[in-house]
Order: C-alpha cells, then sequence, then structure tokens
C-alpha cells in the first residue's frame, strides 16, 4: 500500500528556476479571450501587441489596458485540429509571445459537451510528469514524447490535478491538440 497512489513523492527541486529581470513599467497581467471571430486582449499596463497566423502579420496595435483583433473566417481550435494564433507583446525590451485559438465550449439540451458545437467524447488520463529514472524531472523532448504516445493511443484529454505542470506542457497540449 503506497500514500498517495496515483504518484510518487519525492523532495529537491525538479523545475527550472530563474531570476527574472523586468523592465519599470512592464506588463503586469494579459487576459486574452475569444468571442466569434474577435480577440479580446486586456493588459494591465501598455504595449506593442503583434497577432501573426502562421508568421504572417494580421494586424498590430499600440495598446493601453484593451483593444479587440478581428480575424476573418477564423480557423477553431479541437483537439484533430489545434489551430493557434500568436499575439506578440511588446513593451521596451520584454516580449511575451501568447498562443490563442478560438472555440466554444457549451453543454447541449442532452447533456453533451460541445466544442465548436459538435459532440465530443473525452478519452483521458491523469497525468504526473514522471520519469523512470530522473522522477519528476524531465526534458522538453520526454514530455513531448509522452504527449505524441498519448495521441497515437487516441487520448484527447488530460487531467493535471494536484499539482501545476510546467507550462510548456500546457502549450505543447494547445499545440497538440489535448482538452
Amino acid at each position: 500500500y503506497l500514500e498517495d497512489q496515483d504518484f510518487f513523492r519525492f523532495n529537491g527541486i525538479f523545475r527550472d528556476v530563474y531570476v527574472l529581470s523586468r523592465p519599470e513599467g512592464h506588463i503586469v497581467d494579459i487576459d486574452i479571450t475569444t468571442a466569434e471571430n474577435n480577440i479580446i486582449v486586456k493588459i494591465d499596463g501598455s504595449a506593442k501587441v503583434t497577432l501573426s497566423d502562421n508568421g504572417k502579420v494580421l494586424d498590430c496595435k499600440e495598446v493601453t489596458d484593451e483593444c479587440i483583433f478581428t480575424v476573418e473566417n477564423p480557423v477553431l481550435w479541437n483537439a484533430e485540429i489545434p489551430y493557434l494564433y500568436e499575439l506578440k507583446f511588446e513593451y521596451k525590451d520584454e516580449i511575451i509571445i501568447q498562443k490563442v485559438g478560438f472555440r466554444t465550449i457549451e453543454i447541449s439540451d442532452k447533456y453533451e459537451l460541445l466544442i465548436n458545437g459538435v459532440p465530443v467524447k473525452l478519452q483521458g488520463v491523469n497525468h504526473h510528469d514522471t520519469h523512470p529514472t530522473n522522477g519528476w524531472s524531465m526534458t522538453d523532448d520526454e514530455i513531448l514524447k509522452d504527449l505524441k504516445l498519448m495521441k497515437e493511443l487516441n487520448i484527447n484529454c488530460i487531467r493535471t490535478s494536484h499539482y501545476p505542470p510546467t507550462s510548456k506542457f500546457l502549450d505543447y497540449c494547445d499545440e497538440l491538440g489535448f482538452y
């Protein structure tokens, strides 16, 4: 019998540790939402914000507090076609990149999960960063290998409870198409 059977306990530092230096007046918070064909950006501060689609610049604005980008006929994000647009925030020497996808999530009258109006069945796993020899310490390549294997096994949903995953894990989930 092991307490906390769903993962092993380890001690020590198992994620990257870094010191962050930011310019005075930096962006404090970024909130990005989508509605229909609009990307609504709210920031606490000001920045030059550039919207790109596969490297092609769609729009660029100087933003203080809030702005809206309109995308004509946006490609909708789902697990089969995980299409992402890119927002680049620039303030002085600081650059922050955020990926964003268009999707709607709702529950039908029949209690079905609808993604972009289409019923979806979730086939998921509980995930903890675990390496056979390095414990909770995993490289980006190892995380990506795990996720690609999950895709091959038709897994479309990942539960990451108990502790937050590394931000790179969440980025990979967006790029590869996991709910």
